[in-house]
């Protein structure tokens, strides 16, 4: 024991709560712990849910974890809202790191004297059998004694191995598939013609696999599940009651994210490996009390499809087989999206574009991209219906495609020319204008002539002469009508 380095504030409530509670066990870790092995299925939320149960179980100031599951490494860390508690961060995540090294549990005690501890740090491995550990946990705690440390030691110790169990699991179902059998099934996938042809393969061979009454597979697409194969039928009728009871039930196994399981069982056996699923059970009470599991079939952080299974009754599934299970169809998952790919016709290539390029529009966080195609569409919306005015100034020629002859309506010369070739012109124009001094002058003419015939006309009528007024009346009317002519 030693002398702290490091001050916390303590409180007159704190210190007597952790004496009135300190002295027992806290019966609920173990039980908290299995909880978060079935509800929490993401390694990271394991462990920081974890940490948060041991720390509430023990009454811990503050508290850090390390853990590796797989090829991701996660650490974890908690502290109280107490003054001085913040300056031990760094000498938590030290012990947890000297404890994973080392393999052993540590412990040191800190007060004013050897003999009077006031605060344990306490850290402990997380091990693997047959392995080196593969994390640690440390913990801050008021401490009076040496006889209370030691206890504080067993339960974490103890929660350290319940922590091993969930954590080897989850390494175990990612790294648990050799590559040989992944190549081997990739392999396999491109004989197939269709994706119903590959369920079907897997829901019979499952089924054979595990000596189940009924297998089923599921397809996952765009969040929706559809029943593609059920072992011993050719045809999947997707409106009888049955199929819709299943599809249910592959709905709920993919919200969960982990096997969920339907069965009989004794007061002393724990579900641990599956969750228990309300649409499950209905599955198993329309089923005759059989019981049903279902497992999902995951590439990457996707669910791409779930796989079934039903037994009778007295045949209940245990980890064991849910374990062989994952085993099987780990290989399997990662053909589903090469065979769905593979054998899509043209127009289901073209529609899966469009898709493609809608869901990049409509994505979360793309208001820009969105902004940017409205306004191209608005754009293009407007060329194609909206009216402007356009004017183009380039050097030309105009052309003309048909010459017509107009006749000059009168004897004149032409005086003066309106238009030029190729102008625009509109009906009534002029277009020419004539030389009409000898159209004056023959008008000046007639109305001489005119003016003389009248007189002829009114000297035939003053003398009597009928005969000479009605020649003089006729050359009178063809003078008018000649006039009338030039007027024109």
């Amino acid at each position: 024991m030693s002398a702290s380095p490091k001050v916390i504030t303590t409180n007159e409530q704190a210190e007597q709560a952790w004496s009135h509670g300190g002295d027992h066990a806290p019966a609920d870790l173990l039980s908290r712990c299995a909880s978060i092995a079935r509800h929490k299925t993401a390694p990271r939320d394991r462990a920081e849910a974890l940490l948060d149960a041991i720390m509430e179980s023990l009454g811990c100031l503050a508290g850090s974890m390390t853990v590796g599951v797989g090829s991701d490494e996660i650490e974890a860390r908690r502290a109280r809202d107490t003054e001085g508690v913040d300056a031990w961060v760094r000498t938590l995540d030290d012990a947890a790191m000297d404890s994973r090294s080392h393999a052993a549990l540590i412990a040191r005690l800190f007060g004013p004297d050897p003999s009077s501890p006031e605060f344990a740090l306490i850290s402990a491995p997380i091990e693997s059998p047959g392995r080196d550990p593969i994390g640690g946990l440390s913990l801050l705690c008021r401490c009076t004694s040496v006889a209370q440390a030691e206890r504080v030691q067993l339960y974490l110790r103890a929660a350290c191995m319940q922590a091993s169990s969930m954590f080897v699991k989850a390494a175990a179902r990612r790294s648990g598939v050799e590559m040989n059998d992944i190549a081997r099934v990739y392999n396999r996938a491109g004989q197939y013609r269709t994706l119903d042809e590959f369920a079907f393969t897997i829901a019979n061979a499952v089924r054979q696999r595990f000596n189940c009454d009924q297998a089923a597979i599921g397809i996952v697409r765009d969040g929706r599940i559809s029943v593609r194969s059920i072992s011993g039928l050719d045809h999947v009728r997707k409106r009888s009651p049955g199929v819709h009871r299943l599809e249910q039930a592959m709905g709920e196994c993919v919200d969960a994210g982990r096997p969920v399981v339907a069965q009989r069982r004794d007061e002393w056996q724990e579900l641990d490996f599956a969750d228990e699923g309300m649409l499950h059970q209905r599955w198993s009470a329309a089923a005759a009390n059989a019981s049903v599991v279902s497992l999902p079939m995951i590439v990457g952080d996707d669910i791409v499809a779930v796989v079934s299974l039903r037994r009778e009754g007295d045949q209940p599934f245990d980890a064991a087989d849910v374990e062989a299970a994952e085993r099987l169809l780990a290989p399997l998952a990662g053909a589903i999206p090469l065979v769905r790919r593979s054998t899509r016709t043209v127009p289901a290539h073209v529609m899966q574009s469009a898709r493609d390029k809608a869901r990049w529009m409509v994505a979360p966080g793309s208001l820009r991209r969105k902004a940017v195609v409205l306004l191209g569409l608005a754009a293009l919306g407007w060329g194609a219906m909206g009216r402007s005015m356009h004017r183009v100034v380039v050097p030309a020629s105009i052309v003309s495609t048909r010459e017509h002859v107009v006749a000059a309506p009168i004897d004149a010369v032409v005086e003066e020319v309106l238009v030029r070739s190729g102008a625009e012109v509109r009906k009534g124009d002029p277009l020419v204008r004539m030389d009409t001094r000898m159209l004056a002058l023959e008008r000046r003419e007639v109305d001489a002539e005119v003016d003389r015939q009248q007189l002829r006309l009114n000297e035939g009528i003053a003398s009597g002469e009928p005969a000479m007024a009605a020649v003089a009346r006729l050359e009178l009317q063809s003078l008018m009508t000649r006039r009338e002519r030039l007027d024109e």
